[in-house]
């Protein structure tokens, strides 16, 4: 769960980066990262949480109020996953801004795992509190 959250906290630096930013890749005498290759190198790291995420549901979660909720909320960022990946293919970036459909079906997905990261979070502590 750990390093989900940290692969969520990059795709949402990737994201910001990518919005404050014009350009798709950072200058040669910028030494940030290159935002858009940051987020896709996550791709695969968010995909295994969602996967592992599925594994919840009303039977074997702790709370069956919470659980159908996280299960939406994966199903949707799993989606929206699956938009930035076809648009990645379509559209490859490069130098330059990103294509409109890219920016916007990234921003989506970090919404959408913005939601997600949140009602993943708030079923842990109430079981901690519980106990």
């Amino acid at each position: 769960m750990t390093e989900a959250l940290r692969s969520a906290d990059l795709i949402e630096q990737c994201t910001i980066a990518l919005r404050s930013r014009p350009l798709s890749f950072t200058s040669a005498a910028d030494d940030t990262q290159l935002p858009i290759v940051s987020l896709q190198a996550q791709l695969p790291v968010i995909q295994g949480w969602l996967d592992h995420l599925a594994q919840i549901n009303v039977i074997s979660g702790p709370d069956i109020r919470w659980a159908p909720r996280l299960s939406d909320a994966r199903d949707t960022t799993l989606l929206r996953l699956h938009f930035v990946m076809r648009s990645l293919r379509r559209d490859p970036p490069g130098p330059g801004p990103l294509n409109s459909q890219l920016a916007g079906d990234i921003q989506k997905f970090a919404d959408a795992l913005r939601k997600l990261r949140q009602l993943a979070t708030q079923q842990p502590l109430a079981s901690r509190r519980a106990h």
